[in-house]
């Protein structure tokens, strides 16, 4: 686990942190806008995505079309996140809410272009 600022920059130097030790074969990373940057990393260094390396975000943030390859990405609901959370605020505003609401909410895991197979599984089938 690395940390790092949730921007481009950070993303991208987070990557470069992690290239420092063995290779991984595949990264996911907190956000999209930190996946764009260490994409970009990977790609000035002459690391395919997803041939060497398979890149996953996290948002499904707007924008993700001019990316190349496609990220793959968890979307997440930020609309119904929102109407839930100015719901729970009126409930505890109103007296009826507890620290202790919980309520999940589902994500979907986008597949687009930035992961598969690492090559040489590929090449052993």
């Amino acid at each position: 686990t690395l940390r790092a600022d949730f921007t481009i920059a950070g993303g991208g130097a987070a990557m470069a942190r992690l290239l420092m030790g063995n290779a991984p074969t595949a990264v996911f990373v907190a956000s999209d806008t930190m996946a764009m940057g260490a994409l970009s990393e990977l790609q000035r260094r002459g690391i395919g995505v997803p041939g060497d390396v398979s890149l996953a975000g996290f948002d499904d943030v707007p924008g993700l079309e001019f990316v190349h390859p496609r990220l793959t990405t968890v979307h997440v609901p930020m609309a119904e996140l929102g109407a839930a959370g100015v719901e729970r605020l009126m409930r505890h505003l109103d007296g009826h809410g507890t620290n202790a609401d919980t309520k999940l909410h589902p994500v979907e895991l986008v597949i687009r272009e930035s992961t598969g197979r690492p090559r040489a599984a590929r090449a052993a089938v």
